[in-house]
């Protein structure tokens, strides 16, 4: 456990759904089981841990899902207290009902006043007692008044106010440091992905971020010397040195099970292809190029299913749509009953839907034109920077890795 003398606020924020990180590539950052090893470092009676909000980004039946595993996750984690955007709130009213939240909300968006705008702690330092406040404002209603009023606690008591708020561009910030006796810190949205400090300046009050996704936790220590608070603030990265509760490991395994059980996977609308063509399979494709398949079973894309399999994520359609063929689409992948040859990130992926292609070989009129919709052109859909965060930065070297073809076509960017 951290020392007595200090305090301790953890902060995290902008969860955008991300319960885990997807596994895609090694030493990715997140998740809630590990998260607890994290906050159990400091005692309750000397820690405040709040999420700023946006905990999904979207009201789809899989966004609701995730929405309520998180508000369970946090609880389980022992949050304080909760910032809830607009979003949030709405999610919150027709789900679990606000009052049965299962830890303080605060909320600078709830338009109906449902919502306080602040929350109070008392800790305890040094034997000493120091109430902190944590109080939630939307940028267009910032003024020097308004920041004051969530910040009077009866008596007077002398304590630590943090200030969160929807928006830091500099004029929002110059007027919040016309409260500097009021706010001591204020939490801004995320500028990058990592916790961080966004302004330290003389006379004013520190402005820092919670990062994104879980990757981080924000870590502000708070001492008071000589009656004045003295702060320093950390990033601790969720990696994998962290030992994952297993409570919190079960909690994800409900979510997928929850996700199989359902058939979320059906809950997929299947857009017809153009023209009416039909996925067929990569297995239709194997009598005719014999060298290409033997070359593509060899790669990772070959075994792109089983990958999720060895995790049970293929029945989350968020996972699945990035490791079969033309999920989402009619003819294409469904399930797990639907065609082997659709498993995998297979010949359709790139090449597209090949109905009339076999046809036309079958009257020996081949025309090798790809047809849509064609993967290749928009592999970032998948191999973004949280599943593959290499591949901006190193496009030729991926591309090299798939390669299952005699020679590089003209134009290709494999040489």
């Amino acid at each position: 456990m951290d020392g007595d003398g200090e305090i301790v606020i953890f902060l995290t924020g902008e969860t955008v759904g991300q319960l885990k990180p997807c596994g895609c590539a090694a030493d990715q950052l997140g998740g809630f089981e590990k998260r607890k090893t994290v906050l159990d470092t400091v005692d309750s009676e000397r820690r405040l841990v709040v999420d700023t909000g946006h905990l999904v980004d979207g009201r789809s039946e899989q966004d609701i899902l995730k929405y309520e595993t998180i508000v369970h996750a946090l609880f389980m984690l022992g949050y304080d207290a909760v910032n809830l955007d607009a979003s949030d709130v709405e999610i919150a009213r027709n789900s679990f009902g606000l009052a049965n939240m299962p830890f303080a909300i605060i909320s600078g968006s709830d338009e109906s006043g449902e919502v306080k705008r602040s929350y109070t702690k008392i800790l305890k330092m040094n034997g000493t007692v120091l109430p902190v406040t944590v109080g939630s404002i939307r940028s267009d209603q910032v003024t020097a008044g308004e920041v004051e009023k969530l910040f009077s606690l009866e008596g007077d008591i002398p304590g630590l106010n943090i200030l969160l708020v929807d928006s830091c561009d500099d004029a929002v910030l110059e007027t919040i440091a016309q409260a500097v006796d009021v706010v001591d810190v204020v939490v801004c949205p995320f500028g990058s992905d990592e916790a961080e400090i966004v302004a330290e300046l003389p006379d004013a009050p520190l402005v820092i971020s919670a990062g994104r996704l879980g990757k981080y936790v924000g870590k502000l220590r708070v001492k008071l010397l000589e009656g004045k608070l003295e702060f320093a603030y950390e990033k601790i990265a969720i990696d994998g040195t962290l030992k994952p509760d297993e409570e919190l490991v079960q909690l994800y395994s409900t979510y997928q099970q929850t996700l199989k059980d359902d058939n979320y996977l059906a809950k997929v609308s299947k857009v017809p292809l153009p023209g009416g063509l039909k996925y067929a399979g990569s297995d239709k494709c194997h009598g005719c190029h014999e060298y290409n398949n033997e070359k593509w079973s060899n790669l990772k894309h070959a075994h792109a299913y089983q990958t999720l399999v060895d995790v049970t994520s293929q029945y989350d359609p968020e996972c699945i749509k990035c490791h079969v063929v033309g999920f989402g689409y009619e003819s294409g992948f469904s399930d797990e009953n639907s065609s082997k040859g659709l498993r995998n990130v297979g010949c359709e992926t790139c090449h597209g839907p090949r109905s009339q292609h076999i046809e036309d070989a079958l009257n020996d009129d081949i025309s090798t034109k790809k047809a849509e919709p064609v993967a290749v052109v928009s592999c970032i859909e998948c191999h973004t920077s949280e599943h593959s965060p290499d591949y901006q930065t190193d496009v030729r070297g991926y591309w090299g890795k798939i390669v299952h073809w005699k020679e590089p076509k003209q134009n290709s960017p494999v040489k």
